[in-house]
């Protein structure tokens, strides 16, 4: 599809500072549309567009899935016939539906017998807790936990005797707080045949940290236990009615698309093809709840030579009306709080240490040079300053040989970015993804490892903004825990984004820093509506309401303009519409 237009947020934001009842209504009636009549006509309303000329309206008519009129009551009325329903509104707020546009539904929703570890626990704890739970479920043959805090175990991390102590006749395989290591004890060790004599997949990456004389300590990073746990019998499965169950309550909260970042990561035992094939049964039995864009992840160097058709293959074997295939998704580096982000400078106290990629320079110029050729787009984890630099480079250069790129360059996290660069995702055409609700403190450890000038510089929401590119955003949840904890509610991120503290801190307290990185309301929407649809692909049918697009839309309950800023989590729609039909909540006259 082609670009047509970038969001002018700045305009949005103008439009806010005047009063909407005195903006002049637009009256777009679709030529197509040779009735003469509408199915629904919605008036009364405070419609926010997202449409930076006309970003303002009281009504909107739909004929089927399309939105045929926004403008004001007296020009809705003429589309009201004798079979048209009229739903008449007090002021209540319509804003375009939500696009998570980064997420990880499927890993998600695994379900099966989990250790849920005390937030924050010491490691005498953790071990005691691990203990009790073996005891207590001696029919496991793998015992699988979640999430230790990287900061308790300090630069060298957590070992595998300690964990051993617990149990040491069945594997144990524990997730950190941070998403991005495992700790193992040495009967998983032992299961997946991993000693000093085996390889790190991707070297200064997705590793098994060592020992003096190369023997794995017990933590595992990044990737690295992804490639062999066809050897463990891991308790968590994939669960198809309870991935319906996230999507449809997704839907409840106004989201009608999401992008899955990735199936096949770190200690998951899911695969793509076992996902895509219930995500495609789904689709092709009308119960897909929202439109769903999947990916292919590319973890090291192996994957590259045949991620292109394999891909391709994904996308003919499993696209449907709902279910469509998006990018190749890579993990270019890691994180900082476990030291595998790339940075321009060395880690904290680690003057060697600047982290590492998964791939080369080289490879990344041959993969955007393979996917221009197939039109196929980029979607690339880049947390460190040195990762974002690298993928800033490769993107220049491709535009040098190939002009305007036919793949689109996503460029996810961004977390670390150096001030030198800032300008040049928009200058280059790169759209930024980022997560809001990691923006009140969410992960901790990158003070330790960073240190103090650094940490302060990390997730620059609003400055990535103001440069102009396009930033879209995203809720990035891979573990159940953050599904039950609302972390993939829209108005948790844009709560947390606008105020840079999660819900139920005081107004007054300290802001996550940098403090002056609190994102506009506006450009939270925009984020999550139009500039999310255009990462997709998608902005001609979706992310903002008028004529001709899908009539994709949510009524509020509240006025998200007008609540106190400490209480816009709370906001919750009580209808949204998506195709042009009611699917979730309910409204007086659209049933």
């Amino acid at each position: 599809m082609t670009r047509t237009k970038r969001m002018a947020s700045t305009s949005l934001q103008t439009s806010l500072a005047e009063n909407p009842a005195e903006l002049p209504n637009t009256r777009e009636i679709d030529p197509e549309n040779t009735t003469g009549f509408a199915d629904l006509v919605i008036t009364g309303a405070r419609i926010f567009t997202l449409e930076p000329a006309t970003p303002w309206a009281s009504a909107i008519a739909l004929k089927g899935e399309k939105i045929v009129y926004v403008g004001d009551d007296d020009g809705a009325t003429a589309l009201i016939g004798a079979d048209t329903r009229h739903i008449l509104l007090s002021s209540d707020v319509i804003l375009p539906a939500f696009i998570d546009s980064h997420t990880h539904p499927v890993t998600a929703t695994q379900t099966g017998p989990i250790l849920e570890l005390p937030p924050g626990a010491a490691p005498h704890e953790i071990i005691e807790a691990v203990a009790n739970y073996a005891k207590a479920h001696p029919e496991l043959s793998c015992i699988k936990g979640r999430a230790w805090d990287i900061d308790a175990f300090g630069l060298e991390g957590p070992n595998k005797e300690l964990l051993d102590q617990a149990v040491s006749d069945r594997p144990v395989l524990l997730l950190d707080s941070s998403g991005h290591s495992q700790w193992l004890n040495s009967k998983a060790l032992e299961q997946m045949n991993v000693s000093a004599a085996t390889p790190d997949p991707v070297p200064n990456v997705s590793v098994f940290v060592r020992d003096s004389d190369g023997s794995p300590t017990g933590w595992a990073k990044e990737a690295a236990l992804w490639f062999h746990t066809e050897q463990l019998d891991i308790p968590t499965k994939l669960d198809g009615e309870n991935l319906l169950g996230f999507l449809t309550y997704l839907r409840a909260l106004g989201v009608t698309s999401v992008y899955d970042a990735g199936i096949e990561l770190l200690d998951v035992a899911i695969r793509n093809d076992e996902a895509y094939e219930i995500l495609s049964r789904f689709d092709r039995e009308g119960r897909l709840p929202i439109r769903y864009f999947g990916s292919l992840v590319v973890h090291s160097p192996v994957q590259l030579a045949g991620a292109v058709d394999e891909f391709k293959r994904l996308r003919e074997r499993y696209s449907g009306h709902r279910l469509k295939f998006n990018s190749v998704k890579l993990f270019l580096d890691g994180v900082s709080e476990i030291g595998t982000a790339r940075l321009l400078a060395p880690y904290e106290g680690q003057p060697d240490n600047y982290g590492l990629t998964t791939i080369s320079r080289e490879e990344l110029d041959g993969l955007l040079a393979e996917l221009h050729a197939e039109q196929i787009d980029f979607h690339v984890h880049t947390i460190g300053d040195g990762a974002v630099r690298l993928v800033l480079d490769a993107v220049e250069a491709l535009r040098e040989r190939v002009g305007e790129p036919a793949t689109q360059i996503t460029m996810a996290h961004v977390e670390l970015v150096d001030p030198a660069d800032m300008h040049r995702f928009k200058s280059l055409g790169i759209y930024v993804n980022h997560t809001p609700h990691w923006n009140g403190g969410y992960f901790r450890g990158q003070e330790r490892t960073l240190g103090p000038e650094r940490a302060k510089r990390t997730n620059q929401l609003a400055s990535l903004i103001a440069t102009g590119a396009v930033v879209a955003l995203s809720s990035d949840i891979t573990e159940g825990p953050e599904w039950e904890t609302d972390r993939a509610n829209p108005y948790l991120g844009i709560h947390i984004g606008h105020n840079r503290r999660e819900p139920g801190t005081a107004l007054d307290a300290a802001a996550f820093p940098p403090v002056d990185e609190k994102a506009d309301l506006v450009d939270l929407l925009a984020g999550y509506t139009i500039n999310g649809a255009m990462q997709l692909r998608v902005d001609d049918d979706l992310g903002s309401l008028t004529v001709g697009k899908i009539a994709d839309f949510q009524i509020l309950d509240k006025d998200i303009f007008e609540v106190p800023a400490d209480e816009i989590y709370k906001v919750y729609p009580k209808a949204v519409f998506m195709d042009g039909q009611l699917v979730a909540g309910s409204l007086a006259g659209a049933e």
